[in-house]
């Protein structure tokens, strides 16, 4: 595929999701969302609401970045589109295939390779390929931590990516040469 500016931006939650981010940037971050045309701005839930126009869609959190909640808190999403993060880097292949089914069965609609805040990395083209191969196109993938260039970003997409979690949105698009 030939990407542009534009069709790229579409592929990405446009992420901030540190303990420490302030209000300020969560404000920034959303105004700079909606002038690169994201998908979406993912924050934590205590960030919410945020003030978005059309089209650009809210993304959440719950039991982040340790997964260390009940439950019932994380299976309580309702009629809304999950994401179950597999933290890939810290999982064998088998269990990369398994956590797919698993999550494929639990309801989910994507598997994302990692939270970005594991010691053992991020996304990897390996996992995003066994997780597109395990899922076929009935679920989304997402791939996510330390995708910070642009050839990295077409990497993971080539892979099977259908979306992208980017804190660096501006620095992936502005090196995109078309």
């Amino acid at each position: 595929m030939t990407w542009t500016r534009e069709s790229l931006a579409r592929t990405v939650d446009h992420t901030l999701l540190k303990p420490e981010a302030t209000d300020e940037q969560v404000v920034a971050l959303c105004a700079e969302a909606a002038e690169l045309g994201t998908f979406s701005v993912c924050v934590s839930p205590s960030r919410l609401p945020v003030s978005l126009p059309d089209g650009i869609a809210v993304c959440t959190v719950v039991g982040f970045p340790s997964g260390a909640h009940d439950s019932e808190v994380k299976a309580a999403c309702g009629d809304v589109l999950l994401k179950v993060i597999l933290e890939t880097a810290a999982l064998s292949p088998e269990q990369v295939v398994e956590a797919c089914r698993r999550s494929e069965a639990g309801g989910a609609q994507f598997v994302k390779t990692s939270t970005g805040f594991h010691p053992a990395g991020g996304a990897s083209l390996q996992a995003v390929r066994l997780m597109r191969q395990t899922v076929g196109d009935r679920l989304g993938v997402k791939a996510s931590g330390g995708i910070r260039d642009t050839a990295t970003a077409l990497s993971m997409l080539e892979a099977g990516a259908s979306r992208l979690g980017l804190s660096g949105t501006r620095a992936v698009l502005d090196g995109l040469h078309t």
